[in-house]
């Protein structure tokens, strides 16, 4: 008795969902029609996105600075910094961030650095003071070690 009871009540409960995925879908194929651009709007042009812009953004996109904790075997420290470059050479970097946070990173041979605008492997070297930039670090003890930068060119 007990069985046919659970399997009455997932039987309903299959029914009331599926009826209400139904009736979400005929909600919306009553909605009104999208109104049709007069002459004037369809001589504007189109604002799409350009090829390489992204329409959403990442959250992380709009973080100043911050750190994480990866989950895994390896319980790995990352540190995310979005600031002008203060100080560059070929074993470092020092990002401030619009807050005032400033920090330095180690630069190595695997730090991967990219122009944004061209999206074009680059050298360290090729990072400018002024630069603004993204920038992803591994964290070891006292060691943050750059893994990634994204330049963006010379801020504004």
């Amino acid at each position: 008795m007990q069985h046919r009871t659970k399997l009455v009540g997932g039987i309903a409960a299959a029914v009331l969902a599926v009826s209400g995925i139904g009736a979400g879908v005929a909600a919306a194929d009553t909605q009104p029609a999208a109104p049709q651009p007069s002459a004037d709007q369809k001589q504007q042009p189109d604002h799409k996105p350009q090829p390489g812009k992204h329409k959403h953004r990442s959250p992380l996109a709009r973080v100043s600075h911050g750190e994480l904790t990866m989950n895994g075997k390896k319980h790995r420290v990352i540190d995310i910094q979005h600031g002008a470059v203060t100080a560059v050479n070929a074993s470092s970097i020092t990002v401030r961030s619009s807050d005032g946070y400033t920090k330095s990173y180690a630069v190595n041979d695997k730090t991967k650095v990219r122009a944004v605008p061209g999206k074009k492997p680059e050298k360290i070297t090729d990072v400018h003071t002024g630069d603004k930039v993204g920038l992803r670090a591994d964290k070891a003890g006292d060691t943050v070690t750059a893994t990634a930068i994204a330049d963006r060119g010379a801020g504004k």
